[in-house]
């Protein structure tokens, strides 16, 4: 099992829904961008996290190898929380952590999404890719 993160940021203004559907709202946005392949567009938009840990040129090879088993042609909400912590090197704040089974033709996938509430909005700081040893869901 193979374990692909890549930290990127979108921005969701102007939803008036609580706390948890505004989450739900920018990670739908940022998924619909990585599925576009607008990764120019998702660096634009990424917080200052993933610009001071990384470089363009290493999240766009990122992005390219996390699609090697992603971009699935289904996708099924398989959880949701909210923490006030998602790792070590990060500080206390708002995060969501939101899993997807993702089916690809026979290959299934589970893709973790990690949201970080930063100026008032939910910023995509992770997106993680397993492949699972299933080869089909129907």
């Amino acid at each position: 099992m193979r374990q692909r993160s890549v930290g990127v940021a979108c921005r969701r203004d102007g939803v008036t829904e609580g706390h948890g559907g505004r989450a739900a709202d920018a990670v739908k946005e940022c998924l619909k961008l990585i599925d576009a392949h607008e990764d120019d567009e998702i660096w634009k938009r990424a917080g200052s996290g993933l610009h001071t840990t990384s470089s363009k040129r290493v999240f766009l090879s990122s992005m390219k190898f996390a699609r090697t088993f992603s971009l699935p042609d289904k996708r099924e909400l398989h959880g949701f929380g909210f923490t006030p912590k998602v790792d070590l090197a990060l500080p206390e704040g708002d995060y969501v952590v939101v899993a997807y089974k993702a089916v690809s033709g026979n290959v299934v996938s589970t893709e973790r999404v990690v949201m970080q509430r930063e100026d008032d909005a939910w910023k995509l700081i992770g997106y993680h890719v397993n492949k699972n040893g299933q080869t089909s869901i129907k």
